[in-house]
């Protein structure tokens, strides 16, 4: 189990967050992460430390954007599959 999964979990199931805020702290704290460690291995300097906002930023925005193309696939998939068993049901 990674540390961005125990994050939302723990986020998710133990916070009344709205989705916004809930999307803004993990914004927040995935950047923390990515600059703790960025600053351990030597990925950026302090003098440009702020790029990882950016690049932080630009991953979750396409992770994000690519997660609900797919939900929104899932839920055209689930209620074609409930019309098609109501079908036969009635």
């Amino acid at each position: 189990m990674n540390i961005k999964k125990i994050f939302n979990h723990l986020l998710d199931e133990y916070s009344s967050l709205s989705i916004i805020m809930s999307y803004i702290v993990k914004y927040f704290a995935i950047t923390a992460i990515v600059m703790v460690f960025g600053f351990v291995m030597g990925w950026f300097y302090t003098s440009n430390f702020w790029m990882a906002f950016i690049y932080v930023g630009l991953v979750l925005l396409l992770a994000y954007s690519i997660d609900s193309f797919k939900v929104k696939k899932d839920i055209e998939y689930i209620n074609k599959q409930l019309e098609e068993r109501e079908g036969h049901i009635s």
